[in-house]
């Protein structure tokens, strides 16, 4: 049968894609398991420059040697490859040429995102680009609207992309990802040079089902946005993440995306969502959600620390930590937002919490004890946050500032809400030893149990008492009269009520220029993640599959 395809057509649809008119494009459609039932397929015998005539696979197919341009490869919606083995990104373009992975329509009507599926028996890295040098800036990689899909196979660590060496400019946007061991490796090495990954951005993508990690890497300029994350590293416990920043990175953003049941072992969370150790320099993780509510020990939503180390720097300097809300429920203890060896850290307008039945805490400085050359706290700033726990232990405590060596730090605005069900013992902040010098201001907060007064700190344990030792000037234990008790139903929402002693009682100057929806506070800012008046924001939906678009 004689298929036909308006040209026209095919040229806007890759132009929806985000595609140059007069790229370069071959076609391929092949129908493997999953494909659409009114799939039709190629034939490798055809050059593929025409979607009348598309090829079936990429077997012997290189575009490599071309004339620089941007060349596309477009795979049928609803067609289904198979791939036994690795794809060599560098066997299908030069130095120069910008390479595009995406989809068309078919003129049989195929609909879904095309699935490229990898099958191979050992732990290869599925889309591949070590030892590939790029020599023109944009020259990159783009991967979009494609589902990536690995064998799903137990104990099986090959990644659905692995960038290494002297890679830059890759787009992955739409791209599902799901099944491999590792979902997508950037693999930046500081003291390997002169490599240098730069100008990788992952957005309105799905990494999912991964056995080990769902993301693993650093980089320079590395940009996650607007991702769902769901059930990565079920080979279960703490070395297994939704996200897992490790190696080298600089100048890293995560923001707007969402994570969901990581390292799941027999239904419960055992790792953290998302995690940073290594040295990580300005990384800003913004407007993220995590939700775990079936946490185990060692499950956090957001945890920056080092690992020991007599030889290597493991610090994570100027990282920002601001605007997301990690909700965390279960038997056993956790932690929200923990820190470690982070000087100039600002840790603001996060909403944290916690319904957990034993030790929690809102806000670690620092998470874990460990030694590396040089990696200490300082600097560092706490203000905004908004942290609701509804039943913790003794041993609990909302905010713990207790780094012994640290100093010159900030604790101010953040608004405390301890539940009924709160023991005696539980703190609204745990600052250790530490004097009052250490800190450059600590003041203007709130923190009210429904259940009694509770402890203000284990150095004071009454606001009063503190204040008197000259802490917490400004500070209240009042109830902050929220809307409602944080829940799936409001957003996680902790708004208040107008009358609210947490109106316009903030630090006037060291509070969050912003709040946690990014809208400007006013002369006289209010106490917590929110300012009176803005509403939250609605969480992400959960990942539902394949996105069309």
């Amino acid at each position: 049968m004689k298929l036909f395809l308006n040209r026209l057509g095919v040229a806007l649809a890759l132009a929806s894609s985000g595609m140059a008119a007069n790229a370069t494009v071959f076609y391929f459609s092949d129908c493997a398991s999953g494909a659409s039932a009114a799939c039709v397929p190629g034939n490798d015998t055809n050059v593929g420059d025409d979607p009348a005539k598309p090829r079936r696979t990429l077997a012997g197919f290189t575009v490599k040697n071309r004339a620089d341009g941007e060349y596309v490869l477009a795979f049928a919606r609803g067609s289904a490859l198979e791939f036994n083995g690795m794809l060599y990104l560098g066997q299908l373009k030069s130095s120069t040429q910008s390479l595009v992975l995406t989809d068309y329509r078919p003129s049989w009507g195929g609909e879904t995102l095309p699935i490229i599926r990898f099958t191979p028996s050992t732990n290869v890295n599925a889309l591949n680009s070590a030892g590939f040098n790029m020599t023109r800036a944009g020259s990159g990689f783009k991967f979009r609207n494609l589902d990536i899909t690995g064998t799903g196979a137990p104990n099986y660590y090959g990644s659905g992309f692995f960038f290494y060496q002297n890679v830059s400019d890759v787009l992955l946007e739409n791209v599902t990802i799901r099944d491999f061991g590792i979902g997508v490796y950037v693999a930046q090495q500081k003291h390997n040079p002169p490599t240098r990954i730069e100008n990788i951005t992952i957005r309105n993508s799905r990494i999912i089902n991964n056995f080990a990690q769902g993301f693993l890497g650093g980089g320079y300029k590395t940009v996650l946005e607007n991702n769902v994350f769901d059930n990565n590293g079920f080979k279960g416990g703490s070395r297994y993440h939704n996200i897992y920043l490790s190696d080298y990175a600089e100048n890293m953003v995560l923001r707007g995306n969402t994570l969901t049941n990581s390292a799941m072992v027999n239904g419960r969370c055992t790792g953290v969502s998302l995690v940073g150790h290594d040295h990580l320099v300005n990384t800003l993780i913004e407007n993220n959600t995590i939700i775990e509510l079936t946490a185990n020990w060692g499950c956090y939503g957001i945890q920056i620390n080092g690992y020991q180390s007599s030889t290597k720097y493991m610090g994570f300097d100027g990282t920002v930590i601001r605007g997301n809300t990690v909700v965390l429920g279960g038997a056993a203890g956790a932690i929200g937002i923990g820190v470690n060896a982070c000087p100039n850290c600002v840790i603001e307008n996060n909403t944290v919490v916690g319904f957990v039945d034993s030790d929690f805490t809102g806000i670690a400085v620092p998470d874990g004890s460990f030694t590396s050359p040089g990696a200490k706290d300082y600097a560092i700033t706490v203000r905004n946050n908004s942290v609701y726990v509804n039943s913790p232990s003794g041993n609990s405590a909302a905010i713990r500032v207790n780094s012994a060596a640290s100093s010159n730090d900030k604790v101010v605005s953040n608004m405390i809400y301890l539940g009924p069900r709160s023991h005696s013992e539980a703190k609204c902040f745990k600052t250790g030893d530490r004097t009052l010098s250490s800190f450059a201001a600590f003041g203007d907060n709130i923190c009210f149990r429904t259940g009694g007064a509770g402890k203000w700190s284990d150095q004071h344990s009454t606001l009063t008492a503190a204040q008197a030792g000259g802490w917490d000037s400004g500070s209240r234990n009042t109830d902050p009269l929220l809307v409602a008790a944080p829940g799936a139903a409001n957003q996680w929402s902790m708004t208040v009520r107008l009358g609210s002693p947490a109106i316009n009682a903030g630090s006037r100057a060291l509070s969050a220029s912003t709040d946690i929806l990014g809208k400007p506070r006013d002369a006289l800012p209010d106490i917590g993640a929110f300012e009176n008046g803005n509403t939250p924001p609605p969480v992400p939906a959960a990942p539902t599959g394949i996105v069309v678009q």
